[in-house]
């Protein structure tokens, strides 16, 4: 049968809920739901909120079971996109568990045993203080050369470059008009950036030179590497209704553009030799051959992919569920294409990176969750007590979390630092001896 956390008794439930529908304080939502079921399907998920919502406009006096009727004849949508294959669970399999035990922890009688491994413990959260390290006016991507911690600060044309150590910032070079995204230079010592107005991809070097790569044909909105060449994500004529992926040869600056890829490209990735892109439109992820730029599809239903991340055999989607405030991630078996594994988070997830068999995903809020790479199960939800950011890169370097942050200090932005955020969660010795940079 279908994993779900909930075990108990109607009847208690029943008494049960004249107790819980006056408790909604807190806004509902999927990671809440996660308490029903320890699937992490996010149509699933998306439909106990929707239930949860329902429920609780009902009069007080009506009873759960009729509550519930009520909440499935107006949450008929998103019953409509859960699935049917195997281990999904039913509409009424999930009625039956919201019988049993409610849509929260403590909602059943406590000798019921609901809620047994739910996602929602609080023992998985934790507050963790991290070095700041400040940079300049709209802090965007950040890279790391090998010393150095680089951070474009679009809104100054500049690159801001600081000791990881130390935290010491050095100096901002120019480098033009809306720097987006900074890597650490395939080619050359230094890093190269990708600037939004001036649609180039332009080198710095380790004193600070600049130089041109290549001028772009399509407004770029973010780069990787994989070998000596880059591959720019862009959108022609700057609109969102069209996307393609340029490979810039890294030596010579010769440009190769790949053939529309469909609606409203915003990530990317290298995995092997395929360069993988997220649509927040259309369907969610174009697989393309490095070399030949012919590409393939693959559909999530239902999923906008804002961020993306790549190990040796998978490749993670993060963003959120469609027309929602709701995360999701979605783990795809690189070599099959096959889901498989999802979490939901509470926020749209923008950025991710893999550390030591652990995902790090970053949300909307600034909200931090470390899941195990494998199943995605939940180990740590950080929380950095700034309040809420925005964020455009998360990284792991020699141990050490690494999280920009748009602005922070009136429009100027930061990199916050998390040198030990893994060393009680039973990783090896070297790995924790070696966390702080």
């Amino acid at each position: 049968m279908f994993g779900y956390t909930a075990r108990g008794g109607m009847f208690a439930a029943l008494l049960s809920f004249a107790l819980f529908s006056t408790g909604w304080a807190k806004a509902y939502d999927a990671f809440d739901a996660q308490y029903v079921t320890s699937l992490r399907d996010p149509a699933v998920l998306s439909y106990i909120v929707c239930l949860e919502r329902e429920v609780s406009a009902t009069p007080r006096s009506m009873a759960l079971d009729q509550a519930i009727a009520v909440a499935e004849g107006k949450c008929g949508f998103e019953a409509s996109r859960i699935g049917h294959g195997a281990g999904q669970p039913s509409i009424a399999d999930i009625r039956l568990m919201l019988l049993e035990c409610g849509f929260r922890p403590g909602d059943a009688s406590p000798d019921m045993g609901c809620g047994a491994g739910s996602a929602t413990d609080a023992a998985t959260d934790v507050s963790l203080a991290p070095r700041t390290i400040a940079f300049g006016k709209w802090v965007e991507g950040i890279a790391f050369d090998g010393t150095s911690i680089w951070a474009a600060e679009s809104g100054q044309r500049t690159l801001g470059r600081a000791n990881l150590a130390t935290g010491t910032v050095s100096d901002h070079p120019k480098v033009g008009r809306l720097p987006l995204d900074v890597l650490p230079d395939p080619v050359e010592p230094g890093v190269i950036a990708l600037l939004g107005t001036d649609n180039k991809v332009v080198s710095v070097s380790g004193r600070g030179a600049l130089a041109t790569i290549a001028s772009l044909t399509a407004c770029p909105v973010q780069m990787v590497t994989l070998g000596i060449d880059i591959f720019v994500l862009g959108q022609p004529d700057c609109s969102s209704d069209k996307t393609i992926v340029t490979r810039v040869d890294g030596k010579v600056g010769l440009l190769v553009d790949s053939t529309n890829l469909g609606e409203w490209g915003q990530a990317l990735v290298a995995q092997g030799s395929d360069i993988w892109v997220g649509h927040v439109r259309g369907a969610a992820l174009s697989i393309l051959d490095a070399r030949t730029l012919n590409y393939g599809k693959l559909d999530l239903p239902g999923t906008e992919v804002w961020s993306l991340a790549a190990d040796a055999k998978s490749v993670y989607a993060g963003g959120r569920v469609s027309g929602t405030d709701s995360g999701t991630i979605v783990r795809v078996d690189a070599g099959t294409w096959a889901p498989m594994a999802s979490f939901s988070p509470t926020e749209l997830v923008l950025a991710m990176t893999l550390d030591n068999g652990y995902l790090v995903a970053v949300g909307d809020k600034g909200t931090i969750w470390v899941l195990a790479a494998d199943d995605l199960s939940l180990k740590r939800r950080i929380d950095l007590g700034k309040g809420e950011f925005r964020t455009h890169t998360a990284m792991v370097v020699n141990g050490a979390l690494l999280v920009s942050a748009q602005q922070v200090s009136g429009e100027n932005g930061a990199v916050y630092v998390l040198d030990t955020y893994l060393s009680d969660l039973g990783l090896p010795a070297n790995a924790i001896a070696n966390a702080a940079p």
